[in-house]
């Protein structure tokens, strides 16, 4: 007869335990950050050293004069150049020192910049210069200004030599460059996401290659770039 009451105590043990296990609620998955508060970020690799950009340290938007006449050295008068900047570095490890300005750029008719702000005139939306896709690179930025795209300054840094390095030509106009309209040909700057976020800005984000050049025009190759901007 004990036989069966331990028996049948064992049960009632076992099926107890199964019944608190399904009743246990498994720990609270931690959620994914919105997207809206996700950071601005940049990476890339020079020579085989990769560099980190965590810190969005400027922005902003300009003007300045486009398709410039060489025969009489003058600016059409009625185009401008808009562009729309971000700087981005590091502030956490001195070791990865990254530090990238990118410059979106645009021609426009003036009567298509119609908002003032700030001294600037902007067109109604900035849409058009963070249009996903292939974004070719605009070699002559500060020099003739008749490019639409992106002109890139890059810190290089190791143990031993700092410089900087542009997508785009040193040379201001009329002064001679080993540099060709096409040196960005075997490159690529392409948005591969556009994300609208609530508030009505976006964010982006990039993914590029580029040939970077100091100041004596040597060529250096920047590959693996990664960008995540909050744009408006």
């Amino acid at each position: 007869m004990k036989h069966y009451i331990y028996l049948a105590a064992i049960i009632i043990f076992v099926v107890s335990c199964k019944k608190g296990n399904t009743d246990i609620t498994p720990p609270p998955i931690d959620p994914q950050p919105p997207i809206s508060v996700i950071s601005d970020s940049c990476s890339y690799t020079i020579n085989g050293k990769q560099f980190i950009c965590n810190n969005l340290f400027s922005d902003g938007k300009g003007n300045a004069g486009a398709n410039l006449d060489t025969a009489l050295n003058k600016w059409n008068a009625d185009s401008l150049q808009y562009r729309v900047t971000y700087g981005l570095n590091n502030t956490i490890n001195s070791t990865n020192d990254g530090n990238v300005i990118i410059h979106f750029v645009k021609k426009y008719a003036k009567t298509q910049l119609i908002k003032p702000v700030l001294g600037i005139v902007v067109p109604e939306t900035d849409s058009l210069l963070f249009l996903k896709g292939i974004q070719k690179y605009a070699v002559d930025y500060d020099r003739f200004n008749s490019m639409n795209g992106i002109a890139m300054q890059v810190r290089y840094k190791t143990d031993t030599m700092s410089e900087s390095l542009l997508s785009y030509i040193y040379a201001p106009a009329f002064l001679p460059t080993t540099i060709n309209n096409d040196v960005q040909k075997d490159a690529q700057f392409e948005i591969i996401a556009v994300t609208r976020l609530s508030n009505g800005k976006h964010i982006i984000e990039a993914k590029f290659t580029a040939n970077l050049f100091n100041n004596l025009e040597k060529l250096r190759r920047l590959e693996n770039g990664y960008l995540r901007l909050h744009v408006d």
